[in-house]
């Protein structure tokens, strides 16, 4: 409903009166509310804004409620972590401040209660949900029941309109009955009883696995109703492509399970090399010597007779069908003294693939590197290719080094995969074990259409 009609509505509500009808306005939502007869009788326009007014004060009956309910809880809330606080323990007063927080953004369905506070918050969430959900449910089923009365009645009126020729009104009724047929809001209330349960949780969706580190998690519906990157996420025993235990993440959402807001949520670690380690030596070692020294990490230095140079580490990153974002930092040194190799570049598979992020030029001293890109191969490989001179005129650069000290290499954006899917009653409708088979829900962060 527009401000412009609220404020009507609550002019007309001060004047008891509803237009040039004698009835008041509060009798008319109940009226409309119970006595469906007496609908078509109205013009197309007292029909509209009866409708509107029945369901602006249906809202508001919610929202009253929904504020005195959330400010009890946040009161209960304030003593249990003073509580928390007193005793010093710091991850359970965290959580419950948390807690307020979700409460204070309106946020429904909730995630699931953090493991530092479980003991603590488990009794009054039960209790705030279960009298939330009662609130939730008995105002979807209100403005359930009204748009149902308003569809009837508007179906009525087009025919009575047509019939007498009407048929510009007939038209008007009909652009009306379409647009209460799409509001979102009817259909989050229409959805609302079988998407939340009454322990607050929206219905599961799906388990998604990510690339990379194959970490699985239940995806639930969001509070319109919809799988989206808003979505409750929670940790699950892993199904497929990995170790068979209960994944770890922090990540509340899908988009930070994806790595949206990457910042904020673990990343998947596909390679992190010190000099403590010793020698780095990957799988592909073409036209290199590979060497080590303390406090200096691993040397690679062109091999003599060399025609071609590069380093090459197999199965770290993904591929085209399992796209991600990733991260590389490294500590190096191209040495001034080199004849012509003066830098390097990063490589998502093959002489083909996809560079990430920008080539570096050595200074002659140490420094801390970082790039990032989104990969793009068939190949799940990460080469490092040397450059500063042509593949024709490599002999040039036979004896050149670069000295590497650490290597890091991240996933900061995944995509997720379809391991299961669940039908509105909870049912497993899809089940697929086989990663190469399994269908993209997010592919590099981004939430695939049509699903």
């Amino acid at each position: 409903m527009t401000s412009d009609l609220k404020q009507r509505w609550k002019i007309e509500r001060k004047k008891a009166t509803f237009k040039n009808m004698k009835y008041p306005i509060h009798l008319l939502t109940i009226v409309f509310a119970l006595m469906t007869v007496w609908l078509p009788a109205l013009s197309v326009e007292d029909l509209q804004f009866s409708y509107e007014a029945a369901v602006l004060e249906t809202n508001e009956g919610r929202d009253k409620q929904l504020g005195t309910l959330n400010q009890r809880y946040l009161t209960a809330l304030s003593k249990l972590r003073e509580q928390a606080q007193k005793r010093g323990t710091l991850d359970k007063a965290v959580a419950i401040k948390n807690e307020g927080i979700l409460i204070e953004e309106k946020t429904w369905p909730m995630p699931p209660i953090p493991q530092a506070a479980s003991k603590a918050l488990e009794g009054p969430r039960r209790t705030y949900l279960k009298a939330r959900f009662g609130i939730e449910k008995d105002w979807a089923l209100k403005t359930v029941m009204l748009a149902d009365k308003m569809e009837k009645a508007l179906r009525a009126k087009i025919v009575s309109l047509t019939k007498s020729g009407k048929l510009e009104e007939a038209q008007g009724a009909q652009v009306l009955l379409k647009r209460i047929q799409e509001d979102p809001e009817l259909a989050n209330a229409r959805e609302l009883p079988s998407r939340v349960m009454q322990s607050g949780r929206s219905r599961a969706g799906f388990i998604v696995r990510r690339n990379g580190d194959d970490l699985e998690v239940l995806v639930r519906y969001d509070s319109k109703g919809k799988i989206s990157l808003k979505s409750p996420v929670e940790n699950v025993v892993e199904k497929t492509g990995g170790k068979r235990e209960k994944g770890r993440t922090s990540a509340r959402t899908l988009g930070e399970f994806v790595g949206l807001g990457s910042e904020n949520t673990e990343r998947h670690i596909a390679l992190d090399y010190t000099p403590k380690d010793g020698k780095l030596t990957p799988d592909e070692v073409v036209g290199v010597d590979v060497s080590s020294k303390k406090d200096e990490g691993t040397i690679y230095k062109i091999r003599n007779g060399s025609e071609n140079a590069y380093l090459g580490f197999s199965n770290l990153l993904g591929t085209l069908s399992s796209p991600a974002t990733y991260r590389v930092i490294g500590e190096l040194k191209i040495p001034k003294e080199n004849n012509t190799l003066s830098g390097l570049f990063f490589k998502h598979g093959n002489s083909t693939g996809t560079i990430i992020g920008e080539q570096i030029i050595g200074s002659g001293n140490w420094e801390t590197v970082i790039r990032e890109g989104a990969g793009g191969s068939i190949l799940p490989l990460f080469r490092i290719h040397f450059s500063g001179f042509k593949l024709s005129d490599i002999k040039r650069a036979w004896g050149d080094k670069v000295f590497l000290k650490n290597l890091r290499i991240e996933f900061i954006k995944f995509s997720a995969h379809i391991v299961e899917q669940y039908g509105d009653s909870g049912e497993a409708i899809i089940t697929e074990k086989n990663p190469s088979r399994q269908r993209l829900l997010v592919t590099n962060g981004v939430l695939v259409g049509g699903l």
